[in-house]
C-alpha cells in the first residue's frame, strides 16, 4: 500500500527504502530522513539521501520478513554509528580526491619530463660549439670548434694536427741485477731475468713530442712528453676527422635543432592531458554526491549528539522512528 499526499500523508513511520540500500528507511511524516534498518537496528545512512526521491512514495514494509530489532538502538550506540558514518563518508570523499590529485600530479610530471627533454635535445643542437669529442693536454675538441689551453676558441674548419718528434732514441749502459732487483726494471711478460738476459743496454727515449694544429685563425703548439705518441696522434686524427665532417654535421645539427623545436611547439600547444586531468580533480572536489554524504551524516550525527544524554530506547519522544511492525 501507498500513502499519497492526502488523508495520513503526515503519519511518520517505517517504509520501503526508495534507495534500496536497506530493507526500510524512517518518514518524519514530511520527508524521507537518513535513518534506514540496518543489522537490526536503526543507523544513519553512510550515504544519506543519494538516490532517494523527495516525492518518492511511501510504500509499506508489509509482510515482508523484517531483520530490524522492535526496538530503536540505544542513544548511546545511535551516536557510535553515526560517527562511523559521518568518518566513513569523510574518508571516501579524502581518498576521491586524494587519487585526482595524484593522477593530476603525474600527468604534470610526465609533461614537465617530456617538456624538458625537448628543451635539452634544442639546446645542445643549437650549442655553438658542437658536441665535446675530447681533450688532450688542456686543448678541449667540440665538433665545431677547439679551445686552446688558454681558453681561446677557434674553428674547426679547414684545420689540421700532426705529432712532430725531435731528438733520438739513447743508449745507455747495461743494467746491474741489482737495480733490476730494486725494481728499476720490474715489468713486461718475461720478469727481471728475462728483461736482463733480452736486452744488453738501458734504452732511454729522449725524444721531444710536439701536437700541432694549424687552423685559419692560425696555430697550437702543445709539448708532449716523450710517451704520450699514441695519445697525441689519436687526438691529431680526431680533429682530422672534425673538421672534414664538419658541413655534415652542421646539417646532420640543424636537422636535430628543427625536430627539437616541433616537438616542443607541439607539447606547449597540447595540453588536453594535464587539462583533463585538472577538470578531474576540481570535479571531485565538488562532487555533490560525496559532499552531501558528508553533509547529510554529519547533520545526522549532529542532531544526535544535541539530544539528551544517557537515554535509552524507552525515552526517544515523538519524533524518532518508531518499532517496525
Amino acid at each position: 500500500m501507498e500513502h499519497g499526499q492526502g488523508a495520513g500523508a503526515d503519519v511518520a513511520g517505517w517504509f520501503t527504502d526508495p534507495a534500496g540500500r536497506s530493507h526500510a528507511r524512517w518518514h518524519d511524516g514530511t520527508a524521507w530522513t537518513v535513518t534506514i534498518a540496518v543489522d537490526g537496528g536503526a543507523a544513519p545512512d553512510p550515504h544519506g539521501l543519494d538516490g532517494v526521491a523527495p516525492d518518492a512514495p511511501r510504500v509499506e514494509v508489509g509482510a515482508r520478513p523484517v531483520t530490524v530489532a522492535a526496538e530503536e538502538p540505544s542513544p548511546r550506540r545511535q551516536r557510535r554509528d553515526a560517527k562511523r558514518a559521518a568518518r566513513e563518508a569523510r574518508r571516501t570523499y579524502d581518498r576521491a580526491v586524494h587519487a585526482a590529485e595524484r593522477a593530476l600530479r603525474d600527468v604534470e610530471r610526465n609533461r614537465e619530463n617530456e617538456l624538458h627533454v625537448a628543451r635539452t635535445q634544442l639546446a645542445a643542437a643549437e650549442d655553438p660549439r658542437g658536441g665535446r669529442v675530447g681533450e688532450y693536454r688542456k686543448v678541449v675538441l667540440y665538433e665545431r670548434v677547439i679551445v686552446t689551453p688558454n681558453g681561446h676558441e677557434v674553428s674547426v674548419r679547414g684545420a689540421t694536427a700532426s705529432v712532430d718528434a725531435t731528438g733520438s732514441i739513447a743508449v745507455t749502459q747495461r743494467p746491474t741485477l741489482t737495480r733490476a732487483a730494486a725494481g728499476g726494471l720490474l715489468f713486461g711478460p718475461i720478469g727481471v731475468l728475462g728483461s736482463l738476459a733480452a736486452r744488453k743496454r738501458e734504452v732511454h727515449d729522449g725524444r721531444e713530442l710536439y701536437l700541432i694544429i694549424e687552423t685559419e685563425a692560425g696555430g697550437i703548439v702543445v709539448e708532449c712528453p716523450g710517451d704520450d705518441g699514441l695519445v697525441a696522434r689519436q687526438f691529431a686524427v680526431a680533429i682530422g676527422t672534425m673538421a672534414r665532417n664538419l658541413d655534415a654535421l652542421d646539417a646532420q645539427r640543424a636537422g636535430m635543432a628543427e625536430a627539437a623545436r616541433s616537438t616542443l611547439a607541439r607539447l606547449e600547444a597540447d595540453t588536453r592531458a594535464i587539462d583533463a586531468a585538472r577538470a578531474e580533480a576540481d570535479r571531485v572536489r565538488g562532487d555533490p554526491v560525496l559532499l552531501q554524504a558528508i553533509a547529510s551524516t554529519e547533520t545526522a550525527l549532529a542532531a544526535l549528539e544535541a539530544g539528551p544524554e544517557g537515554t535509552d530506547g524507552d525515552d526517544r519522544g515523538d519524533s524518532g522512528p518508531a518499532p517496525l511492525p
